[in-house]
């Protein structure tokens, strides 16, 4: 008997923080005090809606999705070059922007993308992939000395700028240098 009443004690503890969770990630600020008060009832408060935002951010419970929400304003890809001992250097294709049978243009992978935006931000994966293009790249013949990753961007351009212009996307186009490694 008190193992069923602690399960039930248990799930109805659950449902009230995802009940909580969800009113609280609703509500806009204003409704709680200063955000920077440390002590008293405003220091608790505070300290009760971060532990709830936390909560439904680890859990999957809380309404605060990117999805309805103002994109970003860049369109991204990313870039491997090679370079040779000789200095000579190359791009190297993309899986994603090779070319495909008719057929298989009609449906798109996001693995690749995926992968790319872990790439973005874990040392790590960008070590693996570094080594993983370089062994491609030998096994085509080639032997290159290092591999850089490049990420490019170029801003969309705003619904009634991108109308006058005729194209959606700025001229600039930015450049940042995410890692590089040598083939060994």
């Amino acid at each position: 008997m008190p193992v069923r009443g602690l399960r039930r004690a248990a799930i109805s503890a659950f449902i009230v923080v995802c009940l909580a969770t969800q009113t609280l990630q609703n509500l806009a600020v204003t409704y709680f005090p200063d955000p920077t008060a440390a002590g008293g009832i405003a220091g608790v408060a505070n300290q009760a809606r971060w532990g709830f935002q936390q909560f439904g951010f680890w859990t999957g419970t809380n309404t605060y999705w990117r999805m309805f929400s103002p994109i970003h304003r860049y369109d991204w890809w990313w870039r491997a070059f090679a370079f040779d001992a000789d200095g000579s250097w190359r791009e190297i294709a993309s899986p994603s922007v090779s070319s495909r049978q008719p057929l298989e243009s009609f449906f798109v992978d996001y693995r690749e993308t995926k992968l790319l935006l872990n790439l973005w931000t874990r040392p790590p994966m960008q070590t693996a992939y570094i080594e993983h293009r370089c062994r491609e790249e030998r096994a085509l013949g080639r032997a290159p000395a290092r591999i850089q990753l490049i990420l490019q961007w170029r801003p969309i351009l705003p619904p009634h700028e991108a109308l006058e212009r005729g194209d959606h996307r700025g001229s600039e186009i930015g450049t940042s240098l995410i890692a590089e490694g040598r083939c060994t």
